[in-house]
Order: C-alpha cells, then structure tokens, then sequence
C-alpha cells in the first residue's frame, strides 16, 4: 500500500509496559533465531516472533506464538488504536519485536514479496535515543520512543544504532482486506495457535476487523 511519502507518523502510545515486560522475560528474544540466520542483515538484531510464520516468511496468513502471549496482550491496545485511525478492513499477518544491538546497523536495503504488496508496515517505538538514526528513502529520521510510524519498506531504508543502549520497536503489519486470493478458513481446530490469535483478536478493543470474527 502506498504512502504519499516514505513515512507517516499517526500519533504516540505509551511504551513503558511493552519495555518493562521485554526487560523481565529477556528469554524471549531466544525463542527465536529465525530472522538472524535466514536474513545476513538482521545479524545484529534480535526478534520476538509474535505473529509471524517462519515456514514461510512472504506468507500473509498469520501463525500465532502462544509463547509470546503476554506480550502481546499489552500490544493489542496500540494495534487496536492504529485500526481505528486507519478505519480501514483487514487483518494483522505480522506482529514481531526487533532490538537492534548498541553499535550495530541494518544495511540499505528493501522488503520484498508479495504479503508487502497489500500490507502497512507500522513501527511502534518501544526504546531509542538520539544515537538511533533511520533513513527511508531520502529521509533522515529519530524515531522516539512511544511514536507510531507507518514505513513505506518497499523504499530504500536502513538503520544505525550509534549509541550504547538497545534499540526496540514492535512491527506489525495491517494487511488490507480483499487482496487476491485471501481466503482465510471460517475456523480453526480449538486449542490451536491459530484459534488462540483469534480469541485473543476478538477481544480488541474497538471495531474488529477480520471477516471470520
């Protein structure tokens, strides 16, 4: 989905909590190395797979972490927050935490595939500074800490964490309803990963989104 411009800052949430509860359950950046080992430039980062399937990384049918379900709970009230200044029908396929390393970057480079094709990459900032410059395109960029952002990721971007402390958004993806082929299953076996996102959407606050809720 195209922006006007390369960036679009939506307004601010309080990250405290998100920061706090990642502080206290460190272990769960180890829950997965996926994105360091299958991307070289993501080398210096470290991620919580929330919403992601890391069968098939281009896929926009999203796989639930039960795991990471206590974060998540404290997300949803920002997720919620972007539908209703989107107002827009469609569903999120991607929900992950990413901490760049002090002294560390993410070289130049664009997302590709087709689940960015009909997708708004929005960043939550949970913990920067100053010393965390952001180029999207021709933009140079300091994303604070609370402020929500949509990405045009399809442009040129790249990151430098220049400063001795981490570096910590949430991303998520809105994919937008009605794209080719998206054809989501009325249910799911009870019990599953899949069923317990759905649960856990069904309760956002606000206007729900998905058709099969």
């Amino acid at each position: 989905m195209s922006l006007q411009k390369e960036t679009k800052k939506y307004g601010a949430m309080d990250p405290s909590a998100v920061d706090h509860f990642i502080g206290t359950n460190r272990e769960l950046w180890n829950d997965s190395v996926f994105r360091q080992k299958g991307v070289g430039i993501f080398k210096k980062t470290e991620s919580i797979l929330m919403l992601f399937d890391s069968e098939n990384p281009f896929s926009y049918v999203p796989t639930f972490n039960s795991r990471c379900s206590g974060l998540f709970e404290l997300i949803i009230p920002t997720l919620s927050t972007i539908e209703s200044w989107e107002n827009i029908g469609g569903f999120w396929s991607r929900v992950i935490a990413a901490n760049l390393l002090p002294r560390s970057t993410i070289p130049i480079h664009t997302d590709k595939g087709f689940h960015l094709t009909y997708s708004k990459r929005f960043h939550w900032v949970i913990k920067s500074n100053p010393g965390v410059v952001s180029i999207v395109g021709n933009e140079k960029l300091y994303f604070a800490p609370g402020e929500i952002w949509q990405i045009n990721n399809r442009q040129s971007h790249s990151i430098e964490n220049n400063s001795d402390d981490n570096r910590i958004h949430i991303i998520a993806d809105f994919t937008v309803d009605q794209g080719p082929g998206m054809d989501f299953p009325a249910e799911f076996e009870p019990g599953s990963d899949d069923y317990k996102y759905f649960q856990l959407r069904a309760r956002l606050s606000g206007r729900m989104v998905n058709r099969y809720l």
